[in-house]
């Protein structure tokens, strides 16, 4: 057997949980693919003899919404309601069919709550289906597969308990960090419905176009996305180890390492936790025992009592990105050290270096509705910002940015490479930019006064995303982005625009809220200090 063979088991039995679980988040998001096509298909039908991108007044709104239709959208809710599984998916959308107003004819406004409402219950029913199963399956590979390697590394048998279906439930319906999988799953549903009503009420009740509707509704999702995505890593990998830790138990392993993964998008306290020996009856999740925060990758191994350790461990080369072999008892801060720190070179700071003029590729102007005025605009907007507040970046790319984001003309776009962070500020050449710069900015000062955007013109697009770019610059590899990252989204603070709020995002409170401090617009004091800590940088 090789050195490191029974420490790469341990890392193996995680990692393939982990690629499990990723086939059920390709479903689920399909599935909020799916439903949001749904409801702005019914938006589209609702309003087809309105302009687009024109809005309505208020009356106008409400003498269409409260128009009567109810046969239609029932329908639709009783096919949604027969392809959910989960009762508690089921009972939530029965509750609206049964409901008195359904005995006569409704609103379309009400209605269509009621389709947003039964959508997102049929994301939180698939969700919640597919993650029982794999948490399952999770428990019972990760205790037998520890079992067995246990087994195999004494050399010797023994009896252990096997487990039957009712311990297995009970342990995956255990609660930990205040609530278990099923609770983490239905409050994220229950969540998504309200808001995304919220979102259809607030936009119709103000005359927002439907386009920017829209555009909020899918704003919402991607953050909704993320968040259940997040939940089946995390409880996958609390099963994972719960399972791991019942066989310590059976097996009477009395000692148990924390292994953390040697990468760089290992959190802070996995570092500190990396090679430390603790005893199996003292293990308690989020202390000393995996998962110790939300995305959580680490696992354990049994601690050898004849004191005969692996001599390698597996880590990942932050420049190749790919897996090579240390020694055992090297840690994460030296890992962190010998292969990070010292191996950073001239030509990572070189690929920083400011520029004063940019000038856009030639195929620019096979964007449809590109003007060279757009394209002088958005080069003097993007010198003028890069200027004003020293911004680490050279140029802008072209590059699609898919399917639902055809309404997006500029994005900063993070990507890892080798470990490190390099973004990029991308025109999405799906955009159409309205044929003439004075028609590109109508459109952008139309979302400014129905208060979607705070931007006006272009120079405050580009600033919007440059102020991403400033607020994640000094993350210098990519674990340290994607901690600093999920610390600015929870800074999120309602109120500074309806985009902002659409997205429960801190990041675009504060780019939003940039965009009005260049302008010289007083800024609530809570928000004021989130912009001066991570994109004016100043010292309290």
């Amino acid at each position: 057997m090789s050195d490191n063979y029974w420490e790469k088991r341990a890392i193996d039995i995680e990692s393939l949980t982990q690629e499990r679980a990723d086939v059920d988040i390709m479903h689920v998001n399909k599935l909020f693919d799916g439903a949001i096509e749904i409801i702005e298909k019914q938006i589209d039908e609702i309003f087809d003899k309105y302009a687009r991108d024109s809005g309505l007044t208020q009356d106008s709104a409400l003498k269409l919404l409260n128009e009567k239709q109810t046969d239609t959208l029932r329908r639709n809710l009783m096919t949604t309601l027969a392809q959910c599984q989960e009762e508690v998916a089921r009972q939530a959308i029965l509750a609206r069919l049964n409901a008195p107003a359904y005995a006569a004819r409704i609103s379309r406004l009400e209605a269509l709550k009621d389709l947003v409402h039964a959508q997102a219950y049929k994301v939180g029913s698939a969700a919640h289906y597919r993650l029982t199963d794999r948490l399952i399956d999770t428990y019972e590979q990760s205790y037998y597969r520890s079992i067995y390697d246990q087994q195999r590394r004494s050399e010797t048998g023994f009896d252990f308990t096997k487990l039957a279906d009712r311990d297995v439930q009970a342990a995956i319906a255990t609660k930990w960090a205040g609530s278990n999988y099923s609770d983490r799953i239905w409050k994220n549903t229950k969540k998504l419905a309200e808001s995304l009503e919220d979102v259809i009420t607030q936009g119709l009740m103000t005359g927002q176009s439907i386009r920017d509707m829209e555009l909020a509704l899918e704003a919402r999702v991607v953050s909704e996305r993320y968040k259940i995505n997040r939940i089946i890593r995390t409880e996958v990998n609390h099963c994972c180890n719960q399972g791991t830790l019942m066989s310590y138990k059976a097996a009477g392993t009395l000692r148990y390492i924390y292994l953390a993964t040697l990468d760089m998008r290992t959190s802070s306290i996995c570092r500190s936790l990396d090679k430390e020996v603790f005893f199996v009856s003292k293990a308690k999740v989020g202390v000393n025992f995996p998962p110790m925060h939300p995305n959580c990758r680490s696992t354990t191994m049994a601690y050898p009592e004849d004191g005969i350790l692996p001599k390698e461990r597996t880590a990942r080369d932050p420049e190749t990105n790919k897996n090579i072999h240390v020694p055992f008892d090297m840690s994460y801060a030296q890992w962190y050290r010998k292969y990070v720190l010292e191996k950073k070179d001239v030509d990572n700071h070189q690929e920083s270096v400011r520029i004063k003029k940019i000038e856009l590729p030639p195929e620019t102007d096979n964007i449809k509705g590109m003007s060279q005025e757009t394209k002088q605009a958005i080069c003097d907007a993007f010198d003028k910002v890069k200027e004003e507040y020293n911004v680490s970046i050279n140029n802008m790319e072209l590059e699609s940015l898919g399917n639902g984001n055809e309404r997006v003309p500029f994005q900063y776009v993070p990507k890892n490479i080798g470990g490190f962070l390099k973004y990029r500020l991308v025109i999405n050449t799906d955009y159409d930019f309205n044929g003439s710069l004075d028609a590109f900015s109508a459109r952008i000062m139309r979302n400014h006064n129905n208060g979607f955007l705070s931007s006006e013109n272009v120079e405050d697009l580009i600033a919007h995303e440059m102020a991403h770019i400033l607020t994640f610059q000094d993350c210098d590899t990519f674990g340290v982005f994607t901690r600093v990252e999920e610390e600015v989204r929870e800074k999120f603070i309602k109120g500074v625009s309806a985009y902002a709020d659409s997205t429960y995002d801190g990041a675009e409170t504060i780019a939003e809220a940039f965009v009005k401090y260049r302008k010289g617009e007083r800024l609530p004091d809570n928000v004021m200090s989130l912009l001066e800590k991570y994109v004016l940088k100043k010292e309290y």
